[in-house]
């Protein structure tokens, strides 16, 4: 995210200068995120009970074997995929709203760390009668 700043001038005497937007990173929220990320490595090498092995059409194989011949015999491989996904949850009260910037960091490095499927973030809301809602 970047913040806009304008820059105008203006004293006694001056000219005054229209102001022009300027685009200038946030800080991070988190103090380390390379440490963050080191920490989580060993989440790659995470792997569920059985196999994520799926089996996809191979295109260019299936064209040569049907060729051959004479009538349409579908190729398949095996692909190799995570299956793991993570799921990040966060009060939505309105007092937790500071930490949205933090939650994206988190979110960005467990995604740039490839160990995940899917990352996702969930905001937990209470609903009248104190029934938790997720969305």
């Amino acid at each position: 995210d970047a913040v806009a700043l304008h820059a105008v001038g203006g004293a006694a005497g001056r000219r005054t200068v229209a102001g022009v937007p300027i685009a200038v990173p946030a800080a991070a929220t988190l103090p380390s995120l390379l440490k963050l990320q080191r920490a989580l490595r060993p989440l790659q090498r995470y792997r569920p009970s059985a196999p994520a092995i799926r089996h996809t059409l191979d295109e260019s194989a299936t064209a040569e074997r049907s060729a051959r011949a004479g009538m349409v015999l579908p190729v398949f491989k095996a692909v190799e995929r995570r299956e793991t996904s993570l799921a990040l949850l966060i009060d939505a009260s309105p007092s937790m709203a500071v930490w949205d910037r933090t939650l994206e960091e988190v979110r960005q490095v467990c995604e740039q760390l490839g160990a995940f499927r899917d990352v996702q973030v969930h905001r937990l809301h209470e609903v009248p009668g104190g029934t938790p809602l997720i969305g």
